[in-house]
């Protein structure tokens, strides 16, 4: 499970498959790393063409009040 760092950053980058509409989260604490693991993913399985790739969004951000909605 993701855990927001001691900077207060957690970025998710979604994988969706074309068909299912399945979702692969991928997490990290920068936005280009994210995206990363999740292209290396796709490589790796030979699955480029299969899915599409959601740009990272920040999540588990400090400092946001308990009772604050975030949508995401």
């Amino acid at each position: 499970m993701a855990r927001s760092t001691g900077y207060g950053e957690t970025w998710k980058c979604v994988l969706i498959n074309r068909k299912t509409r399945g979702r692969l989260p991928f997490f990290a604490h920068t936005p280009w790393a994210a995206k990363n693991e999740a292209m290396r993913y796709l490589d790796a399985n030979k699955l480029k063409d299969d899915y599409l790739v959601q740009e990272p969004k920040e999540v588990f951000k400090k400092g946001i009040a308990w009772n604050t909605a975030v949508a995401i």
